[in-house]
C-alpha cells in the first residue's frame, strides 16, 4: 500500500503524525475485510510527525501487521521510502474494536459438562479482545454440537469458541454409569461413579455405589461398563 507524496527539492520534508496513522488505519481496515464484524481502529495518541531528509520523490507505505488476528492492541509498521529506498519506518499503535453479536454462555460451567446441558444467550460481543474468529455468531442455530461436551471451565458472559467442545467418550469421568457384574451364569447390576474418560473396549475405574475403593472395568458401551469372571 504505496501513497507518493509530492517531489521536493527541500532537504528535509515532514510527513505528519496524522497522515502516518491514515495509512496505518487503511492497512488494518483492509486486513479486517474478511471478519464480519463492526471494526474501530482506534489511535493509541497522535505519533510526532517524521522528518525525513530527501531530494526525491518521497513515498509512503504501511506494512504487514503480524501475528494474531484479530487482536486488541495492534501495530502497523509505516515506512517512508525515497525514490523506492527505505527512509524511515515508524510503528504506529491501535486499539482494535471488532463488535459482533455472539453466543454467551447464560451460567458458569465446569470442563466436563455436556454440551447438552449447556445454555446460551447472545450479546454484543469484541472479538478482538474474547476469542477471535473461533467465537460463535449468534446466527448459528446450534451453537454447542450435540454428543459433545464442555474441554474448558467456563464463567456466565464469556464467549462459546468453537474449540470449547470436544466428542463426549462413551463414559466420561465423574458421571454415573452402569456397572454390569457377571460370575458364573450370574449377573448383577448397580450405579458406578466414573473416575476415567473411555471408549469402548477400554478399562476405566470406577466407583460402585455404596463402596469406598476404587475398581477397574471395561467400558461396554454408552454410560456402561462390565466386570466379568
Amino acid at each position: 500500500m504505496l501513497a507518493l507524496l509530492p517531489s521536493l527539492s527541500v532537504a528535509e520534508t515532514h510527513v505528519p503524525g496524522g497522515r502516518l496513522i491514515e495509512v496505518a488505519q487503511a492497512r488494518l481496515q483492509s486486513r479486517a475485510g474478511g471478519i464480519p464484524a463492526e471494526w474501530q481502529f482506534i489511535p493509541s495518541g497522535t505519533p510526532m510527525a517524521s522528518a525525513v531528509v530527501a531530494d526525491g520523490e518521497l513515498g509512503i507505505e504501511a506494512g504487514d501487521v503480524d501475528g494474531a488476528w484479530p487482536r486488541s492492541r495492534v501495530g502497523v509498521p509505516v515506512t517512508l521510502r525515497v525514490d523506492g529506498a527505505i527512509a524511515q519506518t515508524r510503528m504506529v499503535w491501535f486499539t482494535a474494536r471488532a463488535w459482533r453479536e455472539a453466543h454467551v454462555y447464560a451460567h458458569d460451567y465446569r470442563s466436563g459438562e455436556a454440551g447438552d446441558d449447556l445454555r446460551t444467550v447472545t450479546r454484543r460481543v469484541d472479538i478482538a479482545a474474547e476469542g477471535g474468529e473461533e467465537v460463535v455468531a449468534a446466527d448459528v442455530l446450534a451453537p454447542v454440537p450435540r454428543g459433545y461436551r464442555l474441554l474448558r471451565d467456563v464463567r456466565a458472559g464469556q464467549p462459546v469458541l468453537a474449540r470449547d467442545f470436544g466428542p463426549m467418550p462413551a463414559v466420561a469421568r465423574n458421571t454415573r454409569v452402569a456397572l454390569q457384574v457377571r460370575r458364573a451364569g450370574l449377573a448383577l447390576s448397580t450405579a458406578a461413579l466414573a473416575r476415567d474418560d473411555g471408549a469402548v473396549g477400554e478399562s476405566v475405574r470406577v466407583l460402585p455405589q455404596g463402596a469406598t475403593q476404587w475398581i477397574r472395568a471395561a467400558v461396554t458401551g454408552r454410560n456402561e461398563v462390565t466386570i466379568e469372571n
